[in-house]
């Protein structure tokens, strides 16, 4: 019940932000922090046991600021309750109930998440065909898998190919130009995803190579694109085989490790494209391994391409140059660096989003405001 009233209170900030945060991001009704704790003089959420269908359980959820842009939630869970009201106060709740625990968990406003199927930081160039879809089809009583637009840009599109967006939940929330996109500084704009930046995610110790021994189990896999390559098309590969994308995580295709001078990542050739390749797994049949993939690079791809999960599309210049003959399909969402520059190899190349409530809330990054993992304190 802790844990779901901190979703709760998430979700919330999400969809009624003006009614929780002011002008400036803060709350409009705060708690002091005493020994780095948040009072309870200001309730911001309650449930009481009918959110899951059972009388003898609770939950109060109360928030103080802890700095600019970054709230620290204390939610009190209950348990063995008789006699509760849906107005019953903390002292009385306290009273009629026999167990309890508290939890503690800091979030960072300054997370964008995934709110949209597809965020490009600056323009949205292409010369081929842009397919969006925003499946935004909320399952009670939370959270929505995602409440933004279907296509989220920092600078005016500049398209020849063909157009294609979809917002399921509100048609006219297909597109949005947001130009504090483009003046965000790169790192907070990557941590804003992945709630570290670069330098913190891409950790030498932890973010291990195919041959490092706990390189299937590692949180963070860094590749050539000639090992993307391989694995994307092998099914028994970390990539596909459903015993191993269990544990998937962020899989960092660096173009410095085949091309040192320039960092350019080139998956399959002119003369032999790549055949099946697909990161992530779907079964179809309700089993999904969702897979984050960063391609740290300008991007060559020969052959179509399918990933479910997350892609994020990274560059140190202006922004993220991708190639393709033929489909790169993302079942989940996408966000690129700077300005994405969709160039075709050959006529009929497609980027393809299809941002299904499914795959959202298996990647765990729904709602913007994403719950950080790992940062609970128990008393």
């Amino acid at each position: 019940m802790a844990e779901a009233a901190i979703e709760f209170f998430i979700a919330e900030v999400q969809r009624n932000r003006n009614s929780y945060l002011n002008a400036s991001n803060g709350l409009i009704s705060n708690n002091t922090i005493s020994n780095g704790t948040p009072g309870t003089n200001n309730l911001h959420a309650r449930i009481t046991g009918t959110f899951i269908g059972d009388s003898s359980k609770a939950a109060m959820l109360y928030a103080a600021e802890v700095s600019l842009m970054k709230l620290r939630l204390r939610s009190i869970g209950f348990s063995d309750c008789s006699g509760l009201t849906s107005s019953s106060s903390l002292a009385d709740t306290t009273a009629k109930c026999g167990a309890k625990i508290e939890l503690i968990q800091d979030i960072d406003l300054t997370q964008i998440g995934l709110r949209n199927a597809l965020t490009v930081q600056c323009q949205m160039q292409s010369t081929g065909s842009t397919n969006v879809l925003l499946g935004w089809k909320a399952t009670p009583p939370y959270p929505p898998a995602l409440s933004g637009y279907a296509i989220e840009t920092g600078g005016a599109e500049n398209n020849a190919g063909s157009e294609y967006y979809v917002n399921q939940g509100d048609s006219s929330k297909k597109q949005n130009l947001n130009p504090d996109l483009c003046s965000m500084n790169r790192d907070d704009y990557f941590k804003s995803f992945f709630n570290k930046t670069p330098a913190q995610l891409l950790d030498s110790t932890k973010s291990l190579r195919p041959t490092d021994t706990d390189f299937l189990i590692a949180p963070v896999k860094r590749v050539s694109a000639s090992e993307f390559a391989a694995a994307c098309q092998d099914p028994s590969s970390f990539l596909r085989d459903p015993a191993k994308t269990a544990t998937v995580g962020v899989v960092w295709v660096d173009g410095k490790i085949d091309d040192p001078t320039n960092g350019n990542i080139i998956l399959g050739s002119s003369s032999s494209s790549m055949s099946n390749c697909q990161a992530g797994y779907d079964n179809g049949a309700g089993t999904i391994n969702t897979a984050k993939v960063i391609f740290d690079g300008n991007t060559t791809i020969y052959g179509s391409m399918s990933i479910t999960g997350f892609m994020y599309g990274r560059s140190d210049g202006s922004g993220w140059t991708h190639s393709q003959k033929g489909a790169l399909s993302i079942y989940g969402a996408a966000a690129f660096e700077g300005s994405y520059n969709g160039t075709s190899l050959v006529p009929g190349m497609t980027l393809h989003v299809a941002a299904e409530e499914k795959f959202i809330n298996s990647l765990g990054m729904a709602n913007g405001i994403s719950a950080a993992k790992g940062n609970w304190r128990d008393f």
